[in-house]
């Protein structure tokens, strides 16, 4: 921080504890300290992306999702004890990992059910990976494996379409489906399915009327 100009502070709590669940998957000894000095200037651009990716939920906390905290912090705490906490780079698995790390069939059912029969729930990492009997690390590579997204983004696609759904079969104000399809209100919902389909949910409806 500097001092002697305005800026803008991020204050993480994590706790030691947090890292327990990735050195158990790894077979690692406890992370109890950082190899880093404490009052020495460090500019860390992963952990500096990492809290700028919260921006937009910071702007507008009630269209955060527990799905999108979670898997951010998770996000943390893995680079931290990769950069940080003596484990190697190559400790630490990709997404890209190697063949068998899959979610099985019934597990991914499992799972996008949960999440399909309540979109507008906000279920966390912890409670998915538990469906599973995995941890929330080795889950979430695994998802994405299996479906081409991590759960959070996979959640706001489904979350879209169904929109879209609606939006065609329905004459359902707008606000309503987007609190149906688990967005805070209208204009969240606007800004997600513009991103998706370059075009706004009531531009769509009418397009598609017309």
């Amino acid at each position: 921080m500097d001092l002697s100009a305005p800026f803008d502070s991020f204050h993480v709590f994590i706790p030691w504890t947090a890292f327990d669940e990735i050195t158990a998957e790894l077979r690692r000894p406890r992370i109890d300290a950082m190899n880093r000095r404490i009052g020495v200037e460090h500019r860390d651009e992963t952990m500096l992306g990492l809290a700028r990716s919260l921006n937009p939920v910071l702007a507008r906390p009630e269209h955060a999702t527990a799905l999108f905290t979670d898997h951010v912090f998770l996000a943390m705490v893995t680079h931290l004890a990769a950069t940080y906490g003596d484990l190697r780079a190559s400790d630490v698995p990709s997404y890209s990992t190697r063949k068998g790390r899959l979610l099985s069939p019934m597990e991914e059912r499992r799972v996008t059910s949960r999440l399909l029969d309540d979109l507008t729930g906000d279920t966390s990492l912890a409670e998915l990976a538990a469906l599973c009997g995995r941890s929330r690390s080795y889950f979430v590579r695994a998802f994405k494996q299996s479906t081409g997204m991590p759960p959070h983004r996979w959640l706001l696609a489904q979350r879209v379409q169904r929109a879209k759904d609606m939006l065609r079969g329905t004459s359902i104000p707008i606000a309503e489906v987007a609190l149906a399809c688990g967005f805070s209100d209208q204009s969240h919902l606007t800004r997600a399915f513009s991103k998706a389909f370059r075009i706004s949910p009531g531009a769509w409806r009418r397009q598609w009327k017309g």
